[in-house]
């Protein structure tokens, strides 16, 4: 979905521009771009003579070395006030927005194979950016209920556990799928069409395209409450919060998501998708940014093949 610069710490904008597709004379930083390793992009947004838009992919930017010189910000957050300059301009909007059939694989047939399907990464990191203590505090009740699930770790690194969760682990391990490898896009589809619901226990993804891209399959997400990212698309159609803290509220909200009917796709697409997201981001890019001027829709370079097809709408 993204295309990079020189590196995916930053992103081409484009837009369409007198029903022409234009990249547009600004920076998006998504990560901080001013570190001890350069990157090409840093010198010109040290300068100042250059916009630059924060589309905040990492929960660091905020407080990066970058965010001083950003001059407006697309960002996830629930309080913005408590991570943002309230002088510069700021929407609610994340990459995670974008995530539209036009070009994410969907499979109309449906058999179900799996309760659940969770993804997560290998190493100590696991359980802050996936959630994975979480994940392994709930599995007993996911078990209990004899729900089946499919755990995908993408990453090389093996599963760190600790020794409470390795026996959990092998006890545990007769319930779900285990798959330690990079998926191909259509095997992604695959598993999430197959799965009663998507389980997201992590909280500090800023834009969930694992969670957009389940929505748009139709297939209802479990989700921390504390995500950082993404709580904007659950809602009574999409799926169900939970919480880490109220325990004894975890086995009805189970109940809840693997039992009751859901009209994720539908909600979603009504809100979201590249056709809503590319209008209201050109819309709000031209209030506040001089980069926008004439611009109808924008969207990240990696989508101008999608954009195409909006030259006159």
């Amino acid at each position: 979905m993204a295309s990079k610069v020189s590196s995916n710490r930053a992103l081409f904008i484009v837009g369409s521009i007198k029903g022409k597709i234009r990249r547009l004379p600004l920076i998006c930083a998504r990560k901080n771009c001013i570190r001890k390793k350069k990157i090409k992009e840093a010198k010109r947004i040290k300068s100042g003579k250059i916009e630059v838009l924060g589309m905040v992919s990492h929960p660091g930017l905020y407080k990066s070395a970058t965010a001083k010189y950003i001059t407006a910000w697309c960002h996830p957050y629930r309080d913005p006030d408590a991570f943002l300059d309230a002088k510069k301009p700021r929407i609610l909007l994340s990459e995670s927005d974008f995530v539209d059939p036009s070009f994410v694989e969907v499979y109309p047939s449906r058999s179900y194979k799996w309760d659940y399907f969770y993804f997560t990464m290998g190493g100590p990191k696991m359980g802050r950016r996936k959630g994975f203590d979480l994940f392994m505090d709930i599995l007993p009740m996911l078990c209990k209920k004899n729900l089946k699930g499919v755990i995908i770790n993408y990453t090389r690194k093996p599963l760190h556990f600790d020794k409470k969760q390795a026996k959990t682990w092998r006890a545990m391990k007769g319930s779900f799928t285990y798959y330690h490898k990079k998926l191909s896009p259509r095997k992604v589809a695959k598993i999430m069409e197959c799965s009663r619901f998507g389980f997201f226990p992590n909280a500090s993804d800023c834009s969930p395209l694992l969670l957009t891209e389940s929505l748009i399959r139709n297939t209802p997400v479990f989700v921390n409450e504390d995500i950082l990212g993404g709580w904007k698309y659950v809602n009574e159609d999409t799926g169900i919060f939970f919480s880490r803290e109220k325990r004894d509220g975890w086995d009805n909200s189970i109940d809840k998501i693997s039992e009751g009917e859901f009209e994720a796709k539908d909600r979603f697409m009504s809100e979201y998708g590249f056709g809503h997201a590319s209008k209201r981001f050109a819309r709000w890019g031209r209030e506040h940014l001089k980069s926008f001027k004439g611009c109808k829709r924008a969207c990240f370079e990696g989508l101008s093949h999608i954009l195409q097809g909006f030259l006159n709408n």
